[in-house]
Order: structure tokens, then C-alpha cells, then sequence
């Protein structure tokens, strides 16, 4: 298989499996969403830097999969590599705004452990795509 076509599906592999994490969050929900229909639910979306093409199709691919299932989104970013403070700044902000699922791309998957386990603790599904968190 040519370079490019490689890649390409390697990037429609992970497309799909960040809209399926994303599904999976939104699946997590539905009974409760059903139960309150009036009521819509917050999702939160972290991202990388969306300079970079690749982070800001995945992001768009989440942002339509949880609207497609009438999830309200809040979406944040890393400013740059590594970026791992505005990241658990975000996280912060969307627990306190109540989200009740989050799905995170890690700038770094040690920094971001104990952020995630507040969420996690707090109710949120939180999901993670592309990195693994360190072991909590």
C-alpha cells in the first residue's frame, strides 16, 4: 500500500474511533436522557491544538456524533504540544458547568490523572482517544 493511502486510513481509523468513544459516551447517557427529555445534556469535548488538521477533524467528527444524539457541546483545546494546564482548566470549568460526559484527547497522560479522576468521581464519563491516561 502506497504511503499516502496508509496514512489516510490510518486517519479514517482514527476518526472513526474517536466518533465511536464519543458514541459510546452518548450511549452511556441515553437512559437518562430518556427519563429527562426536556432536560438536554452537556457533553465536553478536549481537543489539541486545532491548528493542527487532524485534531480539528476530530473534533468536528464528535462534535456532530453527540449532536446527532441531542447532546448540547462545550469544546476546549491545548494551546500548544504538551499543553496540559489548559486542559485540566477546561476539564475544571466543564465539571463545574455539570457535563455529563467528557471526551479528552491527553495533552499528557500523566499530568491530566487527577483531573480526570475529580470528573470521574464527580459522575462524568469521561473517555480518552489517541492516549492512554498513566494508571490512576
Amino acid at each position: 500500500m502506497p504511503k499516502g493511502e496508509n496514512t489516510k486510513s490510518r486517519r479514517t481509523a482514527v476518526r472513526a474511533g474517536c466518533a465511536l468513544a464519543l458514541t459510546g459516551v452518548c450511549a452511556g447517557l441515553a437512559p437518562a436522557a430518556v427519563q429527562a427529555q426536556e432536560k438536554k445534556f452537556l457533553i465536553g469535548i478536549v481537543e489539541l491544538q486545532l491548528t493542527n488538521p487532524f485534531f480539528g477533524r476530530l473534533e468536528k467528527s464528535a462534535i456532530d456524533t453527540a449532536r446527532k444524539h441531542g447532546f448540547d457541546v462545550m469544546t476546549a483545546e491545548a494551546s500548544t504540544v504538551g499543553d496540559s494546564a489548559t486542559q485540566i482548566a477546561a476539564i475544571e470549568n466543564m465539571i463545574n458547568r455539570g457535563v455529563k460526559g467528557i471526551t479528552l484527547d491527553p495533552a499528557n497522560p500523566t499530568a491530566l490523572v487527577p483531573i480526570v479522576k475529580k470528573a470521574r468521581d464527580a459522575g462524568i464519563v469521561v473517555v480518552t482517544t489517541n492516549t492512554s491516561l498513566a494508571p490512576m
